[in-house]
This record gives C-alpha cells, structure tokens and sequence, in this order.
C-alpha cells in the first residue's frame, strides 16, 4: 500500500464522524491491467466492486476505474504516517516502509 499512497492513491476519512479511514485509488481505462492487479491485491480490504467513472476534462471523454476500501485502523496508521493537516507528506521513515513489492 505504501507504493499506492506515495503515487495517486489516496486515504480519507469515510464520514465526520468516522474513526477510521479508507484508501482509494483511481486509475484511467488505459492503464486497466495495472488497476484490476492492484484491486484484486487488495479486494479483501473492499466491500464492494469498483465504480466506473466517464470524466470530460477538455471535452474529451475519459473512463476511470475506482475503488476504495473499508475503513480500517491498519488504514488509519497510513493516514497518520503520510498527512500533515489533510495534505499528503513523504514520511522521514519512508525508506523503512517500503517492501518489495512498493
């Protein structure tokens, strides 16, 4: 997840009131394979499928494809590693976070 959230992933509270918070990520048609790899990584996090968005920036038609996770503490200890006030920080452990995969 660390690799996600320093690209364009991002985590948000669900709600005002939530404790806990959630990790979207959204990905343009193009680059679908990549998209359904990183949603079927962490599907298990999911309560539903992802959502399909037609975007018209420019007038020109774009299809995304979204998911978001449930909100959940491992979630929020992201939150709490890569914002600062709601905007998104590289963390000054970053080098200890990442794996393999990220």
């Amino acid at each position: 997840m660390v690799g996600l959230i320093i690209s364009n992933a991002w985590i948000k509270f669900s709600s005002k009131t939530s404790q806990n918070t959630l990790l979207g990520f959204t990905q343009s048609n193009v680059n679908s394979k990549y998209f359904w790899f990183v949603f079927f990584s962490l599907s298990h996090y999911c309560s539903s499928y992802p959502l399909i968005k037609i975007k018209n920036p420019l007038g020109t038609n774009t299809i995304e494809l979204q998911f978001e996770t449930r909100s959940m503490p491992c979630i929020t200890e992201l939150y709490s590693l890569f914002y600062s006030e709601k905007i998104k920080v590289i963390p000054q452990n970053i080098y200890n976070l990442l794996t393999l995969v990220a």
